[in-house]
């Protein structure tokens, strides 16, 4: 020690070339020699990355993730004990605290952020407001786990209050009623696709403080009661450091496995799309050859057929010649022997001989 002080009074106390550095790379830089030098930031948030990570911020907030975010009940269950079941007084803290959840926001982001999709300074924001807002629901005897509950939490994240049709449209349109007041605020319009990062935050932490009086009144209205019985449960303990480490260790692991599974899926589905395609295409060949086939056949048959037609044609034109040509000899000599037997009548009848 004395030795690192007396280089630091001669001006020696800075690192050698030859000195590794163990400082972690920041935020949106590359490790040196690891990289080809800063990686460009975030600058914007999509209203699509915006709504899904709403939705799943507001499920981790409600339920909380083993290991690393405990569940709100357990956390509601802790500030009714400390109050003595007082649940107008946990509220109260909870507001007027500011309560920043910074330690559940760094297992957050450690574990859970890659999945989320949006850039960590607005998750931080979203997830500290979605927090606060299933806290005071659950605070009022309000069970997270319904549907509606959540709807309700999102419009009072946003600050809106919800009405029968809201309600009925459900988390869907609760996130997008919350990116259309953020960008409200933000001084766009409602229906724009993408906002400034830094206008999120702002509108985010705007909401949130002017907010308060809206949440309290959105879950006090029709609060139930929480018996003494069950918030004396502790529940789901608060994650130490090592349940934070182990779970990100295992999910680095699991991204492997479901990587290496993802590829040999690819693989056996390739494979299998090859031997369905050969497959069909031996049965159209096999379907073409059969139709020439059948063609062939076809164009056989109906010039066979249509030489029979003539024949039969013809005969049968010659049959009603013949027929013809009988009937008038037959009506020949029917006339021939009518007009005999009339001369042969006048004659007897005016006594005229054949000699005569």
């Amino acid at each position: 020690q004395q030795q690192q002080q007396q280089q630091h009074q001669n001006g020696m106390g800075c690192q050698s070339s030859n000195e590794v550095n163990m400082e972690p790379p920041r935020l949106g830089e590359s490790p040196e020699g690891q990289g080809t030098g800063p990686q460009k930031p975030l600058l914007e948030v999509s209203r699509e990355a915006f709504e899904a990570a709403a939705d799943s911020l507001l499920a981790l907030a409600a339920e909380g993730y083993p290991r690393a975010l405990r569940s709100t009940a357990a956390t509601r269950n802790e500030l009714l004990r400390r109050h003595g079941g007082d649940a107008d007084a946990a509220a109260a803290t909870v507001l007027q605290s500011g309560r920043s959840f910074v330690e559940e926001a760094r297992r957050l982001l450690l574990a859970l952020v890659p999945d989320v999709g949006i850039p960590i300074a607005v998750t931080y924001a979203l997830w500290r407001q979605l927090r606060t807002t299933c806290l005071v629901a659950a605070l009022f005897g309000h069970d997270l786990r319904d549907p509606e509950v959540r709807t309700r939490a999102l419009h009072a994240a946003a600050g809106s209050r919800v009405g029968a049709s809201l309600l009925r449209a459900g988390l869907a349109r609760a996130a997008e009623v919350l990116w259309e007041r953020c960008a409200q605020r933000a001084g766009l319009k409602t229906l724009v696709s993408v906002v400034p990062v830094a206008s999120i935050v702002l509108a985010l932490s705007e909401l949130e403080s002017q907010g308060n009086g809206q949440l309290l009144e959105e879950f006090r209205r029709d609060r139930h009661i929480i018996p003494e019985s069950l918030y004396r449960n502790a529940l789901d303990p608060e994650p130490s450091v090592l349940d934070s480490a182990s779970l990100v260790q295992e999910l680095g692991q699991q991204t492997l496995q479901q990587l290496a599974a993802r590829t040999a899926e690819l693989m056996d589905s390739a494979a299998a799309c090859q031997q369905e395609w050969k497959a069909k295409a031996e049965d159209f060949a096999a379907a073409a050859e059969e139709q020439t086939i059948f063609a062939r056949d076809t164009g056989r048959r109906t010039l066979e057929e249509w030489k029979v037609q003539a024949d039969d044609i013809v005969a049968a034109a010659e049959e009603h010649t013949n027929l013809a040509r009988d009937a008038g000899r037959r009506a020949f000599e029917d006339m021939s022997e009518k007009t005999a037997e009339v001369v042969k009548l006048i004659r007897t009848s005016t006594g005229v001989n054949d000699t005569t």
